[in-house]
């Protein structure tokens, strides 16, 4: 008796991050005034983060039942996996000229109308910072297997399971580095290995085996 089984199972993921906000003010023991000190407590900020992967996975295996003085049943098959991930980052910092203790320490202040930048009054929070690539990448992986096991019934005592398996893992990249090392869909890994395995076991009794 012969069996053919296959799966397939595409995924898709999106993952939005909330605004995050982190503000900290400068003050001191008396909590008389609240300043923002970028020398200090670093500058507001807001961050946006989105992940975005699309992945699958699918095999096709063939069993064959073995019929003879070695019973048995024999097995090989193919896998194949995917994943490629997109991941962006939008962080924005905020100064403000002239006197921070205007804001009165409220995180609320800061992009209030009325204490926004302009060239009239020269006076106010402003963005600052620019596009940072080291923030953003796309990445896949490919995973690409084969295999072949037999399960060998040699009598009521002993049995064996043998069976050798194929992998080759890729990895490839774009994006930049801390160091401005640019990566446009390198192949930063790719191994080829084979796992060959081997058990033997024995029969004592209906609930008792030994492994070898």
């Amino acid at each position: 008796k012969s069996v053919i089984e296959w799966k397939i199972a595409p995924s898709y993921a999106e993952v939005f991050d909330k605004d995050f906000k982190k503000t900290v003010f400068e003050t001191n023991a008396d909590r008389s005034f609240f300043i923002l000190s970028p020398a200090t407590t670093q500058l507001p900020q807001r961050l946006w983060r989105t992940l975005r992967e699309n992945a699958i996975a699918s095999n096709a295996i063939y069993s064959r039942e073995l019929e003879g003085k070695v019973e048995g049943k024999l097995k090989t098959g193919v896998s194949f996996s995917s994943k490629d991930r997109a991941f962006r980052t939008s962080n924005y910092s905020i100064d403000y000229i002239g006197r921070s203790e205007n804001l009165l320490g409220n995180p609320n202040n800061i992009l209030d109308s009325n204490n926004l930048w302009t060239p009239e009054t020269n006076e106010g929070s402003h963005i600052v910072g620019n596009f940072q690539r080291t923030n953003q990448y796309d990445a896949s992986s490919t995973t690409l297997a084969g295999f072949v096991s037999a399960e060998l019934k040699f009598n009521e005592k002993w049995k064996s399971v043998v069976g050798l398996r194929f992998e080759n893992y890729i990895v490839k990249y774009s994006g930049q580095s801390l160091g401005q090392e640019i990566f446009d869909d390198d192949e930063l890994i790719n191994v080829k290995d084979l796992f060959p395995s081997l058990n033997i076991i024995r029969s004592i009794d209906d609930d008792i085996n030994l492994n070898f």
